[in-house]
């Protein structure tokens, strides 16, 4: 995402290798970093990142400007909002209006101006003044009554039991409840949808955390349970509304850019990446704010794969006429891996080679190591990507164990930029076990003047470029192409959401989502491309499909029920198995007229009946197809409840018998 010049090489000393081998070097180049990154730091693994999350006081930080600002500070807002999902407590609450309010109206500057300017400067498309300036006072009218929200909610928990605290407050809510239902449609205006779609997805989250409100504290407020159930029914209708619309339009802009995108598939990509961070991070969380259905702390990964922009000579796009086969999709299908099952990249062979006279050695073609979530290390590998003839040299990547946060590359070219490859790379990894923090470098002979320095990553939480300390995203894959009568090499890189759990770990103070991709084994199972508002992509079964899934348990006493999210057009009898649980079970229709363009609305809850997970009898549950056809239905989601959830996560012996409650009526429902 970002270049890095020539002229700044005395800030960043390139790390010389064997080029027999690759080696693993424990110290850092030097690098204008905020801190010292050789400090050790805490663990990160889960848990871990999501008490950093919550514990960050964003409300102190500046919002920065620039359109990489953009993107840190959607990061930042999807990232807290994970950290956070399902806590009960009015403290928690009152610190994520104040984490949001903040976030959305800093002190100095309009960040809503910067989402507009973001997404116009994606798609090349201006939003006139008159849409603009009305979205700008309604949002700024937004802002104040939120502010008096926040106010009301503070002094309600200083004075919970006072009538006059309860009746501000649900005076409050019900004021900022109408402005949201006023306002929300001018941030659809026709014809300018995708313009605005920053916003209005931000906009709807707030609208969406605020109708929880009312399922949580409703009744200590004073409302009918009328009332509380009304806000309730809308909260549901509004989440699929505000989420199909975000779909939709995000759709309508990746046709812009890919009609645009015949000269570079950068901007294709560009749009694909930065509108997944600001938009569709968001929507994948609406369906955690269902309280009924989420009453405790409850985690939920992001398991979608985004891509950086291509690593290649800055005019590498306009050299196509090298190769008539060379078009947008010759290079979406080579730089993005289709969907798969989620995996984890342990180790990169690269094979060098001399591209032509005008460029000497460089990244010639290379194999992913890999394993899927609950296999060792190395388990599987990809094949063969790029080019594996006239080879010069072997480097050998080694990751396993680590997560590589950041990458220089060096790509070296002749003068007019059509004969180009990587010639030199630095891998920067924070291991995930003892958070030490290593490189892998490695060094070709190439000896190109005319050459150009990228740096691959994403921003922390806290920091941009990100640290071993505060990242967002891990590499996940490496892609690549020879292009241009295969004398020019470009790559690619695909990253993941941090949030995602190597071990497919279950709380027992939490409800625990498992993406269905992150099964270890999948016989006769298909992923498919996801729609967009479920954090990733689903799994189809076969005639013969079964699902393999393992799980990592950090309580073998604590008994969990199980709970399928999916979709399907028709009745589909699986067979599910876990613990001493053999049976089959029916899921109906959900609705869906395709599974290849589902709404959110398509999507169910399946419990599965008198099924009860014990840990201490195995940790891997299976589900099988049990009809003579291929079931027509797909699985985003297996979901762990807690029977006993602890007491640890609640403020007060109110809300723990308010959420206790809820939990019951899970159960019994």
């Amino acid at each position: 995402m970002n270049s890095y010049q020539n002229k700044n090489k005395n800030e960043y000393e390139i790390l010389d290798t064997s080029r027999s081998s690759s080696t693993m070097s424990t110290r850092y180049p030097r690098y204008p970093l905020a801190e010292n990154p050789q400090i050790s730091m805490q663990n990160t693994n889960y848990k871990d990142w999501i008490n950093m999350c919550a514990s960050r006081n964003l409300e102190d930080g500046i919002y920065p400007t620039s359109a990489n600002d953009v993107i840190t500070n959607s990061i930042n807002i999807s990232s807290y909002i994970l950290s956070m999902l399902g806590m009960p407590n009015l403290s928690s609450i009152i610190a994520i209006w104040g984490v949001l309010f903040n976030a959305f109206w800093p002190v100095s500057g309009n960040q809503w101006e910067h989402y507009m300017n973001h997404v116009q400067a994606l798609i090349k498309r201006e939003l006139q003044a008159f849409a603009r300036e009305q979205a700008l006072r309604q949002l700024e009218g937004l802002g104040g009554n939120l502010g008096l929200y926040k106010e009301a909610l503070a002094e309600w928990e200083q004075d919970r039991d006072n009538p006059t605290t309860k009746e501000r407050v649900r005076d409050r809510f019900r004021i900022l409840d109408g402005f949201f239902t006023q306002y929300i449609p001018v941030f659809r205006i026709q014809g300018y949808e995708v313009q605005l779609l920053s916003i209005y997805a931000k906009v709807v989250n707030l609208h969406l955390l605020l109708l929880r409100d009312a399922s949580m504290f409703g009744a200590d407020w004073g409302m009918s349970q009328t009332n509380i159930n009304d806000n309730y029914n809308r909260q549901m209708k509004l989440t699929s509304l505000y989420t199909n619309h975000c779909v939709d339009f995000y759709n309508q802009g990746l046709n812009e850019a890919r009609a645009l995108s015949n000269s570079s598939w950068d901007i294709f990509n560009d749009y694909r990446r930065e509108m997944t961070l600001t938009v569709l991070d968001i929507v994948a969380l609406f369906p955690a704010y269902d309280y009924r259905r989420y009453p405790i702390t409850t985690k939920v990964e992001l398991t979608r794969e985004i891509y950086t922009p291509a690593i290649a000579s800055q005019t590498w796009s306009n050299h196509n006429h090298l190769s008539p086969n060379v078009n947008f999709q010759f290079y979406e299908n080579n730089l993005v891996r289709p969907p798969a099952f989620f995996t984890w990249l342990d180790r990169t062979e690269m094979f060098s080679r001399n591209l032509s006279i005008e460029v000497s050695e460089a990244w010639g073609g290379h194999i992913n190591h890999f394993h899927h979530t609950g296999e060792q290390p190395l388990s599987s590998r990809s094949g063969f990507i790029g080019s594996d003839q006239r080879r010069v040299s072997y480097y050998d990547f080694n990751f396993v164990g680590n997560d590589v946060f950041r990458i220089y590359s060096r790509v070296m070219s002749n003068q007019v930029g059509n004969f180009f490859g990587v010639g030199q790379g630095d891998f920067f990894l924070v291991n995930s076990d003892n958070s030490n923090t290593k490189t892998i470098s490695f060094t070709t002979r190439a000896t190109n003047s005319n050459q150009r320095s990228i740096f691959s990553q994403f921003p922390g939480e806290n920091s941009d470029p990100p640290t071993s300390k505060d990242y967002s995203h891990r590499l996940s894959w490496i892609s690549g192409a020879f292009i241009g009568s295969d004398l020019a090499n470009v790559l690619s890189y695909g990253w993941t959401h941090r949030s995602v759990d190597p071990n497919n770990t279950i709380y027992p103070d939490r409800i625990t989502q498992v993406p269905a991709v992150k099964a270890s084994s999948a016989p006769d199972c298909t992923v498919i491309l996801g729609p967009g508002s479920t954090g990733g992509n689903l799994v189809s079964f076969g005639r013969s499909g079964r699902l393999n899934m393992q799980f990592k348990f950090t309580n073998i006493q604590t008994e969990y029920r199980v709970r399928i999210r999916y979709a399907s057009t028709a009745v589909n009898t699986l067979f599910v198995s876990f613990s001493d649980y053999n049976r089959d079970i029916a899921l109906n229709s959900t609705g869906a007229l395709s599974l290849n363009n589902l709404r959110n609305e398509n999507f169910a809850y399946f419990e599965v009946p008198g099924g009860i997970f014990r840990p201490a009898l195995g940790n891997t549950l299976i589900i099988s197809n049990w009809t003579t056809v291929a079931p027509r239905l797909v699985i985003d989601k297996i979901e762990f409840i807690p029977i006993n959830a602890t007491t640890a996560r609640y403020g007060s012996k109110q809300e723990l018998e308010k959420a206790t409650k809820v939990v019951n009526n899970l159960f019994i429902n």
